[in-house]
């Protein structure tokens, strides 16, 4: 009976500023960090973009393993502080997901696909945020953009595609408003089923009070990282209400 001669897990150390992981390459090993702490980060053009922080605990460098291919690696791991790492051979883990029962198996198939989706939009929006630039973005005219008053609110709003009206409708929350257009807050999973990008246009159901509700038609300006991991800041500019609804969201904004 052959035999594998590869260790199942190595011990390594890593300074400040130290590469772990490089986009691009292709490479097998999983990695649990022991201590220390380890910057995710993609490049978009010449910039770096940090897509999160992971610690103790956390592994990287599994998403290869998770989708069962042999991709190159999505994004770069740098040491920001001294670490200790384990290097796991993918061979190893393998071996004992086909010992478990075939029911978690299919619970934890279904997760990963799932997982492995989530992380490919996020990196997706991380990615063409960066590459977004004012060239890009829709032009608003400056002095049309210098009389909107911007009020800051925490209200829900719902919406859908224009061009898809029996979509689903997705959930989100306004973060700032104006006569011309707004600022959500979005979940990135929003962008599963529907397009996001600038120059889309969707239909605004908002909802300024539990028995005003505002339906507007806008389209997206912009996209920024969101404040949060996984979720996405997108400007929208408004391009057509009623005037029934613009004498509400007039009222709304002097109060």
């Amino acid at each position: 009976m052959k035999t594998n001669n590869f260790p199942a897990v190595v011990r390594l150390e890593y300074a400040p500023g130290d590469l772990i992981i490089k986009e691009g390459n292709f490479g097998i090993s999983i990695y649990t960090i022991i201590s220390g702490k380890v910057d995710i980060f993609i490049n978009a053009g010449k910039k770096e973009v940090k897509v999160a922080t992971q610690g103790p605990g956390d592994i990287i460098g599994g998403m290869s393993f998770l989708s069962g291919d042999t991709a190159p690696r999505t994004a770069s791991a740098r040491a920001i502080e001294d670490c200790v790492i384990e290097a796991w051979h993918p061979l190893i883990i393998k071996n004992e997901y086909q010992n478990i029962p075939a029911i978690f198996k299919l619970i934890s198939g279904q997760a990963i696909k799932r997982l492995v989706r989530m992380n490919t939009i996020v990196l997706k929006f991380s990615k063409e945020t960066a590459e977004t630039d004012s060239t890009k973005k829709i032009p608003v005219k400056r002095k049309e953009n210098r009389k909107y008053y911007r009020k800051k609110v925490d209200l829900e709003v719902f919406y859908q595609p224009l061009d898809n009206p029996e979509s689903i409708k997705v959930k989100g929350r306004i973060i700032d408003i104006s006569r011309g257009g707004l600022h959500i807050q979005v979940h990135a999973l929003n962008a599963v089923d529907i397009s996001h990008i600038p120059g889309d246009e969707f239909i605004l159901n908002i909802y300024l009070t539990d028995h005003q509700e505002l339906t507007i038609t806008a389209v997206i300006s912009n996209l920024d990282k969101g404040a949060s991991k996984g979720s996405v800041r997108i400007g929208m500019s408004f391009i057509n209400m009623t005037s029934e609804d613009k004498k509400h969201l007039g009222f709304f904004l002097i109060q």
